[in-house]
């Protein structure tokens, strides 16, 4: 996590930041520190923020689920600016999960009551999703969102450890291919091509057979985001990353499979150019044909130890 690149652009940040371009502005970007200066001016501009994406695309995103929920929780005299943010149906929708999961019952029926919600109430009352100080990630994406909001709203590293207890109680196998495709992502970005995130998505699914059954490779996938996200941001973010280096120095399993995955990577993208080179010279095609066995076995998530020997060499 830790040595993820620094340069690269988290989703949750954009999601809090705003509509088309909000995020690349100072007042857009306030949402990602606002637990540091609990301004009143900040959530203002998160909401106008958050008004402006929900008009553009009408759907809730659980980052900003979280962050409000979190404001609600740890200010509660930020309430009433929240609830009388005026917007589309969707940013009432997001208002209104917010304050669920914010534990404020009765004023989530009042506002649903008010702004004509009685329908999405009844859904949250029906499912009874968890509190936030109650979310344990698995495998759904949305409650890393959920929880890195949160933060963000709060500065309580609890929702930070919250994430990172979902590798404390995985399987190995389901680490390192997380810690692969998270890597890969942070490299490659989401292109298609060989290397690229959309790519390592169908090995993994392949991989865990999700036609079949989604849980392992939801799973994978949650862990992966969750190791990419709390990379990235721990780069900029000092709490974030003292909760890391935490929970690596407390886990030496875990530990010890980033240590040995990150040193796959790095020999992967070495021989990766090299054999960039020699695909291309006729007279190296032999060495080219046996670079390209050993990055298609780590491009489809091959054992790291097969792999890292012959990678590296004897470097």
């Amino acid at each position: 996590m830790k040595r993820l690149i620094e340069g690269i652009a988290v989703a949750v940040v954009v999601a809090l930041c705003a509509s088309t371009g909000a995020a690349q502005t100072p007042s857009g970007d306030c949402a990602s520190t606002y637990y540091r200066s609990k301004s009143e001016a900040c959530l203002g501009e998160t909401l106008a923020s958050l008004r402006d994406a929900t008009s553009i695309k009408p759907e809730v995103n659980p980052a900003m689920v979280g962050f409000l929920a979190g404001v609600i929780t740890s200010a509660p005299a930020m309430e009433s600016k929240i609830l009388a943010a005026v917007g589309p149906p969707a940013m009432k929708t997001t208002i209104l999960m917010a304050l669920d999961r914010a534990g404020r019952d009765e004023t989530a029926r009042s506002f649903a009551a008010t702004e004509s919600l009685q329908e999405a109430l009844a859904g949250l009352e029906s499912e009874r999703p968890p509190r936030l100080n109650e979310v344990k990630p698995r495998s759904a994406v949305a409650d890393n969102d959920l929880l890195i909001g949160a933060f963000m709203a709060t500065g309580d590293p609890a929702y930070i450890k919250a994430i990172l207890g979902n590798f404390s109680a995985a399987q190995d196998d389901l680490i390192r291919d997380a810690v692969r495709v998270a890597l890969m992502q942070a490299k490659f970005g989401e292109t298609d091509h060989r290397g690229g995130y959309s790519r390592l998505a169908r090995v993994v699914c392949g991989k865990y057979e999700c036609r079949r059954d989604r849980s392992a490779f939801s799973r994978v996938m949650t862990l992966s985001a969750a190791y990419w996200a709390l990379g990235s941001l721990a780069a900029k973010d000092e709490t974030i990353r003292k909760a890391n280096q935490a929970f690596l120095d407390a886990d030496p399993r875990i530990k010890a499979i980033e240590r040995d995955e990150e040193a796959a990577f790095a020999a992967y993208v070495e021989r990766l150019a090299a054999w960039t080179v020699a695909k291309n010279d006729p007279e190296s095609l032999d060495q080219a044909k046996s670079d390209d066995a050993l990055l298609s076995g780590y491009e489809n998530l091959g054992p790291t130890w097969e792999l890292l020997h012959p990678l590296v060499g004897d470097k």
